[in-house]
């Protein structure tokens, strides 16, 4: 029994240890143009429990350049062979959520990355019928109450993605709701003005 545990534990041991000097290259795009995108910053990942390819399943940062004006990145890192590596490109103006990343293994080049551009959308409300204090609009997840409601509210989204909000007005106790639906064009922004 001990020389069985000695030898899974030198084998665990080992499997820690077995890495590789290794270089990782390739291009960042943009999703919807297909165009390069330079000066992205490029982060390499390492993931030590495996799982999905979602950027917060990953534990560590261990590279980052920034792409030229080619849109193309080479960074050279040390490759353990047990655990998951990924590109993670990162710009202003493109999304920057939970994101899927670009998972490769040792030994693999040219590991491009596609960049979702954002799309902007400033939502003008403005009450401007207004009933009494009680007046209420409820639009992405915040109320706005009042008689004298006159706000900008900035949300962004992927551009690929079309947008399908639900609002809602209560005045003199009576509620409305509506539907905004629609997309904004390649890192535009777009005014929807709610008027109530």
């Amino acid at each position: 029994l001990l020389v069985f545990i000695f030898l899974l534990q030198v084998s665990c041991e080992k499997k820690e240890e077995e890495t590789i000097k290794d270089v990782v290259d390739g291009y960042i795009y943009d999703a919807v143009l297909n165009t390069p995108v330079a000066g992205a910053k490029v982060e390499l990942w390492q993931d030590d429990r495996g799982g999905t390819t979602r950027r917060s399943d990953f534990d560590r940062v261990l590279n980052t350049t920034f792409s030229d004006s080619n849109g193309y990145y080479r960074m050279e890192f040390t490759c353990n062979v047990y655990k998951q590596n990924a590109i993670l490109a990162i710009k202003e103006g493109y999304f920057d959520g939970d994101v899927d990343m670009s998972i490769f293994s040792c030994n693999r080049r040219n590991v491009n990355y596609n960049l979702p551009p954002l799309s902007t959308y400033k939502f003008n409300i403005k009450n401007v019928n207004p009933y009494n204090e009680f007046d209420t609009l409820s639009l992405l997840n915040k109320k706005y109450v009042g008689e004298h409601i006159d706000t900008v509210i900035y949300w962004q989204q992927k551009t690929s993605n079309p947008i399908y909000v639900v609002y809602s007005i209560i005045k003199n106790n009576v509620k409305k709701s509506q539907l905004i639906s629609g997309s904004c064009g390649h890192m535009d922004t777009c005014v929807i003005n709610i008027h109530y």
